[in-house]
């Protein structure tokens, strides 16, 4: 660590501007540890249903570190457990963006399913595929991704797409071949009516 602070303080002449340093390197970690403090007790609290504490502790730890994507996700899961559909929507799209920008692709499929599913219950289908067709882009063997797509497209009455969906599913997921199978008959006996 000594070794850290000496490069970063590298070219630093005065000693004040090297007692500002110091302490920026320090408050930043300082924010971190609080911030993994507030995560942890989200976490404990998210496990045993008691979403109200998850968020408050998960929007807390976000206040020290902002753009903590596993934050961020956590604490849209919980705002979605207490049906704060306003609130999720906001905190997933922030954690898309931030994901996005930073080329953080970790949670990316998660926020994406999640975005995808909110508007699906909200019979948004034409973002629901938005989202699930992106989710299947960066993560293929999703299953929950391709079927939510498939759905989408049978809302929209887009049945041709929808099957085509579940083929791309099948060969890209070949272990879940039966339950796309099953969705694909759904959607031929919808046809022949």
């Amino acid at each position: 660590m000594q070794n850290l602070i000496e490069q970063g303080a590298e070219g630093i002449c005065d000693i004040e501007s090297q007692i500002i340093l110091y302490k920026a390197y320090f408050d930043k970690n300082s924010n971190m540890s609080k911030c993994n403090n507030h995560i942890n007790n989200g976490e404990k609290f998210f496990e045993s249903n008691q979403f109200e504490k998850a968020i408050d502790e998960f929007a807390t730890a976000l206040k020290f570190v902002p753009q903590r994507i596993d934050g961020m996700l956590f604490l849209s899961l919980a705002l979605l457990q207490t049906k704060d559909y306003r609130n999720f929507e906001e905190v997933s799209l922030e954690g898309y963006n931030v994901s996005i920008r930073d080329h953080d692709y970790t949670f990316l499929v998660t926020f994406f399913y999640n975005l995808a599913l909110f508007y699906y219950h909200n019979k948004e289908y034409d973002s629901s595929l938005e989202f699930s067709l992106k989710a299947v882009e960066h993560n293929p063997k999703r299953t929950n991704c391709w079927i939510l797509a498939g759905q989408a497209y049978t809302e929209l009455q887009k049945y041709k797409e929808a099957l085509d969906t579940y083929q791309k599913a099948i060969v890209n997921d070949p272990d879940n071949k039966t339950k796309y199978d099953e969705y694909i008959n759904k959607i031929k006996s919808e046809m022949q009516k």
